[in-house]
């Protein structure tokens, strides 16, 4: 009993500390540690496996002997003695297989939503990974598209080009800033997605490792 308590206090504190500590850089293999250590729901059901499994050792016991004791105040008499139950019918294993039955069903639900959870885990780092990189390319777009309006103005201004060439300039800026708008704010949905499933708060400036088995963004750059 203790020791079950003791889990759950390392369990409600490393919800504390994850909540309170703000991450800085994080790999993929980090985030999946930090995820399944910082998930209440995850931490609670791999308790219950460990209280399933010493249910099946209790199973497998012989039942102890009592101790009984009897007086008779008519004869004046006091006895004590031994007592022991005997299951029959194989009461004993028929009880394992149903402790044992329910462990590992338990035990492979478990690994099932694990798999799950780690997949989940998976999809929005990448999301955010791709997202901050298709954000960082769409700025420097964004700028090299103000610095050709700015040199587009100058030249209408000379006579060098028509009014309408600077138009299409200032179209192609409009849309690129539509383009950096629309990747900001995929990338912070990307960010408070990745920070739900971690239980932790992430710096706003989170730099994120390339994950594992995946070329470094843009592939064919």
């Amino acid at each position: 009993m203790y020791r079950y308590l003791f889990l759950c206090l390392i369990i409600f504190f490393n919800c504390l500390n994850g909540s309170a500590e703000t991450i800085t850089n994080l790999s993929l293999e980090k985030a999946f540690d930090i995820a399944f250590e910082a998930n209440p729901e995850f931490q609670s059901k791999a308790l219950n496996l460990d209280i399933r499994e010493a249910q099946i050792k209790t199973a497998r016991a012989w039942s102890n002997p009592s101790l009984l004791s009897d007086s008779g105040t008519a004869e004046d008499t006091y006895r004590v003695g031994i007592s022991y139950n005997f299951e029959l019918g194989a009461k004993r294993k028929k009880r394992t297989v149903i402790s044992e039955t329910i462990f590992k069903t338990e035990e492979e639900l478990l690994r099932i939503e694990g798999l799950n959870f780690r997949n989940e885990i998976r999809q929005a780092y990448i999301q955010l990974y791709y997202k901050k990189k298709q954000l960082d390319i769409l700025k420097n777009v964004n700028e090299n598209a103000i610095k050709l309006l700015e040199i587009s103005n100058k030249r209408e201004k000379a006579g060098d080009i028509p009014v309408l060439e600077v138009s299409q300039v200032e179209l192609t800026k409009l849309n690129t800033e539509n383009q950096y708008d629309k990747a900001m704010y995929q990338a912070k949905e990307a960010h408070h997605q990745l920070e739900f499933l971690l239980n932790t708060k992430l710096d706003e400036n989170l730099e994120l490792l390339v994950p594992n088995a995946l070329p470094k963004f843009p592939a064919n750059v």
